[in-house]
């Protein structure tokens, strides 16, 4: 949207198949996340765009929180 500041939302679901099903003591992880986009390219850095992200990550007998830090080049 040419805008340098973007909100960034995420739902996600994970389905384990196979053999190894259940070896971790769950067979499905769903996670759901919001974070900020900042768009750098007219800044002439190395990355384009740089994006922090915090998600909640639930499933069978699990449940967390995560932060990722990712970057565009």
């Amino acid at each position: 949207f040419e805008m340098p500041i973007r909100y960034v939302m995420e739902l996600a679901h994970t389905e384990f198949l196979g053999q190894m099903r259940g070896a971790l003591g769950f067979n499905s992880l769903s996670s759901v996340g919001t974070g900020i986009e900042f768009d750098r390219k007219d800044n002439g850095l190395f990355f384009s765009r740089i994006r922090t992200l915090a998600r909640f990550q639930f499933g069978e007998n699990v449940r967390g929180w995560s932060l990722s830090i990712a970057a565009s080049f």
